[in-house]
C-alpha cells in the first residue's frame, strides 16, 4: 500500500511539472531549452525528467527509453531523440 501511495504522489508532482514552466511542450521549445544546456550531466538530468513527466506522471509506459542496456548507458542525445521523435508528438 506505501508503494502504491508513494506512486501515487510521484505521479502528481509529474503532472503538477507538465503544467508548469519546467515541462518542455513542443519540439522547438525542447531543442532551444536542451542547447542552452552546457554540460553532459546537465543534458541527461534534463532529459530524464522530461521522459518521467509523461512515463511516471501520465502512466505512458509505453513510450518508456531505458536509461542503459547491455552495461551501455544511452547518451543524452540519444534519449532527447527518443523525447522529440516519439514522445512529445
Amino acid at each position: 500500500m506505501i508503494a502504491v501511495q508513494t506512486e501515487y504522489a510521484n505521479a502528481l508532482t509529474y503532472i503538477e511539472m507538465f503544467h508548469s514552466a519546467a515541462c518542455w511542450r513542443t519540439k522547438a521549445d525542447a531543442k532551444t531549452k536542451y542547447e542552452l544546456l552546457t554540460s553532459r550531466a546537465a543534458k541527461l538530468d534534463a532529459v530524464k525528467e522530461q521522459i518521467r513527466i509523461r512515463v511516471a506522471g501520465f502512466g505512458w509506459k509505453d513510450l518508456h527509453h531505458p536509461w542503459s542496456k547491455n552495461g551501455k548507458e544511452f547518451s543524452p542525445d540519444e534519449l532527447f531523440e527518443h523525447l522529440i521523435k516519439k514522445i512529445i508528438p
